[in-house]
């Protein structure tokens, strides 16, 4: 059993010594994890998983590393693979593509691979199956993910309590704006007021 040793806080001058300290801590960690054997990355061409490749391509330029992107052409609204290709053409990485849009559970004949005895349905399974069996054919017995980087970072996880609380309004009131349902007209300060 071990328990995680909470560091002091950090108090620095700036945004930019923040996002420095950030960034060290990050790619001491990422170095650690990375090996002389063909590595690989899911990448969306999200914040997360970008940085995870990039990090990895910083601290370990000669890493033999493969991306892995998800493709969903029946799903148009949620394809990210234009993107993700040309993120995995600035880093310079060979990419392997998953079509995940024929990974959804019950979508196999098969059916749901969790097990019947639990009350969880892992939607994402199917799809990681798919992913581990792609990086295999290639090799590559080490992945790195950006999953959960949403939650780590804020994400979907809005901060308005702590902002009224602590009296940063002018903030909170920004945040509200950024929000609020997107329209031609950016949403007024008054209308965020009033929500």
């Amino acid at each position: 059993y071990w328990r995680i040793e909470a560091r002091p806080t950090l108090k620095l001058a700036s945004d930019a010594a923040y996002a420095e300290a950030y960034r060290s801590l990050f790619s001491t960690v990422v170095r650690g994890y990375v090996a002389d054997e063909p590595l690989g990355t899911t990448l969306s061409s999200g914040m997360d998983s970008t940085s995870v490749a990039a990090t990895i391509k910083l601290v370990a330029p000669a890493a033999n590393l493969t991306a892995l992107t998800y493709t969903t052409p029946e799903l148009p609204k949620a394809e990210e693979n234009h993107l993700a290709r040309l993120a995995a053409e600035q880093l310079g990485l060979p990419q392997l593509t998953v079509r995940a849009d024929l990974c959804w559970p019950l979508s196999t004949p098969d059916g749901v691979h969790t097990d019947r005895s639990s009350p969880f349905l892992l939607y994402y399974e199917e799809m990681w199956d798919a992913m581990f069996d792609e990086f295999r054919k290639h090799g590559v017995r080490i992945v790195f993910d950006g999953l959960g980087g949403d939650g780590f970072l804020g994400g979907n996880v809005f901060v308005y309590p702590d902002l009224l609380l602590t009296g940063r309004w002018r903030q909170l009131i920004q945040e509200f704006r950024y929000h609020l349902p997107r329209s031609p007209a950016r949403p007024t300060t008054a209308h965020a007021v009033r929500m």
